[in-house]
């Protein structure tokens, strides 16, 4: 059994984690999903026509 100091200790540190990272997902990386996803769907039309 933890005890409560540790479980407000954990809590906080993903709270704090949490907040860090309120913006979600780099922009960068969004913004070749389209991309992506067309070419895995031109792959998936290769792979399966073989």
């Amino acid at each position: 059994m933890q005890h409560p100091h540790d479980i407000r200790e954990a809590s906080y540190d993903l709270i704090q984690r949490c907040n860090d990272h309120i913006a979600g997902c780099d922009p960068d990386f969004d913004a070749g999903h389209e991309e992506l996803e067309r070419e895995f769907a031109e792959l998936r039309l290769l792979f399966c026509n073989h």
